[in-house]
């Protein structure tokens, strides 16, 4: 019978997993940062780690699908690559990917910085509320969503005002050819006219 519950519990998990819709990539160097972001997310979100920037970055290329991603949330000191740097390597790749830059520093340089070269979200100062992050990352996502959204719908907008240049176009030379008849049917009335008066 022990065995039937871990398979029932194991698709139950499994299942969880199917449901997660966002996929968020955690980025810091302390482990204990890592696993406390982690597990306050799993239950919610499917997670990526990574240790570093670079780390994180070959994650990333090795996605399949890195628009999967939605989501960095990033330490900025770190060794060898800085969250900014991570954020600013990483637009190519997933532009739409929203960025939360953590850091137990309130160094205005970095904030700037952040700001104006790693396009971020937010940036959050450790220590942080797990309430709070919660509710940061929940209005991310939601923007995403919302930039996703529209840009489905302005190349849905373009699509139809495609088409309906076609048909106006298509339309247009319809109106043409039978405004062309109707003058020679017009001048072939007027010769039959001139021919019948004389």
């Amino acid at each position: 019978m022990g065995i039937f519950k871990r398979e029932a519990l194991a698709k139950a998990q499994e299942k969880k997993k199917q449901t997660k819709r966002h996929t968020i990539l955690i980025v810091d160097d302390e482990e204990h940062n890592l696993m406390t972001l982690s597990d306050l997310l799993q239950d919610e979100y499917e997670i990526l780690e990574a240790k570093d920037g670079l780390e994180a970055l070959a994650l990333i290329k090795a996605q399949e699908n890195p628009e999967r991603i939605q989501m960095i949330i990033s330490d900025q000191r770190m060794p060898e690559m800085t969250g900014v740097e991570l954020f600013r390597a990483s637009l190519d790749i997933i532009p739409r990917t929203k960025r939360i830059l953590l850091t137990g520093y309130t160094d205005v340089d970095a904030i700037i910085a952040s700001i104006n070269k790693g396009q971020i979200y937010k940036f959050v100062l450790k220590p942080f509320g797990a309430h709070d992050m919660m509710m940061t990352i929940r209005r991310a996502l939601e923007a995403y969503e919302l930039e996703v959204e529209n840009e489905k719908l302005v190349q849905k907008l373009t699509q139809l005002n495609a088409e309906l240049e076609d048909k106006v176009t298509q339309r247009t030379a319809e109106l043409q050819e039978a405004n062309t008849e109707l003058k020679q049917l017009n001048a072939s009335k007027d010769r039959f006219f001139s021919i019948v008066a004389h």
